[in-house]
């Protein structure tokens, strides 16, 4: 890097400090994203000091501390709704307050009811969980972030990964660049991903031994009986969090898993939003997610919901990842958030 682009980047990071020091951003929001809903996406919650921090994937985890930052940021900037009022507002009754945000998360993990939800009450803030049905009480996480923690953690090596893929007949292809790092890993992820379910049941039980870590990683009903009594709601996350667009049988997936997370619930009648595993849907997915009860359906589409015309009952959703509130060290930078938050397209999904 030359020491003009140095330069160029230092000067360009101190106009956005600026900008956002001055409220000069802030006043661009509040104009440009009035008449919206904002549907912010989380996923894990850690201490650095949880044993789970050090195998987690670094995507989708957000520090305590980080996420303490993000609460004041977001109630500086938006009024936060409980999903009470976006279904209210989505069936014609009150309009949302302007600069509108719902706070998600999905998966249920364990650790929403260990590290986030001791944050949203001491802020007093709404928010809705949303949990794959085959999760709860169960210890061990996904296998996606169960091969990426092993490896993290040194108990599992690409060549282990590899080998297990060919003795299923696989034959798993790898970027030469990548192999042996964090790239080739995440490539040999996917490929375990388009495995049929026989074969990638048989490639993680050859490395299940690398795999334990004794961890509780995932809810249990307990806890989620407590998030539901703190004031936070539950909504569906499919069943097995395969994707949807993927499934054979779409039954236990989508009424089979909102009776399911309901049986965990007391004196609570069965949900009816859910959020799409790994962000996939069509046509077929959502009419037949309608017809199974659920009236709000949350995607990964990277949008601002436009309220203009009324509520969707489709709502695109902006993850909060630590790429996009954090610098090269983890540290909050408000400024960095902002920009990747105020200015996201308008869209009212169909």
């Amino acid at each position: 890097m030359t020491e003009t682009s140095t330069s160029c980047d230092m000067l360009l990071d101190l106009l956005k400090r600026l900008f956002y020091a001055t409220g000069a951003l802030d006043i661009y929001h509040r104009w440009r994203n009035a008449d919206t809903l904002t549907v912010v996406m989380l996923h894990r919650v850690l201490n650095p000091e949880d044993p789970r921090w050090a195998g987690s994937y670094p995507d989708y985890t957000l520090s305590t501390e980080n996420l303490e930052n993000c609460l004041r940021f977001l109630t500086r900037h938006y009024n936060i709704v409980a999903l009470a009022a976006v279904q209210d507002a989505q069936r014609g009754g009150h309009k949302l307050p302007a600069c509108a945000l719902l706070i998600t998360f999905d998966d249920g993990w364990a650790d929403t009811a260990e590290h986030a939800l001791p944050l949203l009450r001491k802020h007093k803030l709404p928010a809705l969980v949303f949990v794959a049905a085959d999760a709860i009480d169960r210890a061990e996480a996904f296998f996606q972030e169960r091969l990426f923690s092993a490896w993290r953690r040194g108990r599992l090596s690409i060549d282990q990964i590899a080998s297990a893929l060919q003795s299923t007949g696989g034959s798993p292809a790898l970027d030469p660049a990548a192999f042996g790092g964090e790239r080739g890993l995440r490539q040999l992820i996917t490929q375990v991903e388009q495995l049929a379910a026989p074969a990638r049941t048989a490639v993680l039980d050859q490395l299940e031994t690398c795999l334990e870590d004794c961890a509780q990683h995932m809810v249990s009903g307990e806890q989620l009986r407590r998030l539901v009594q703190a004031g936070v709601d539950v909504g569906v996350h499919g069943k097995t969090h395969q994707p949807l667009t993927q499934v054979a049988d779409l039954e236990p997936e989508l009424d089979g898993a909102r009776q399911a997370v309901a049986a965990h619930l007391t004196n609570q009648p069965a949900p009816t939003t859910m959020s799409f595993p790994h962000g996939r849907f069509d046509r077929s997915v959502v009419q037949r997610a309608h017809a199974a009860g659920f009236d709000l359906l949350f995607s990964s589409e990277p949008v601002i919901n436009s309220t203009r015309r009324g509520m969707a009952r489709r709502l695109g959703r902006l993850a909060l990842d630590t790429a996009l509130l954090a610098d090269n060290q983890g540290r909050f930078r408000p400024e960095r958030l902002a920009l990747g938050l105020f200015r996201r397209q308008h869209r009212r999904l169909l």
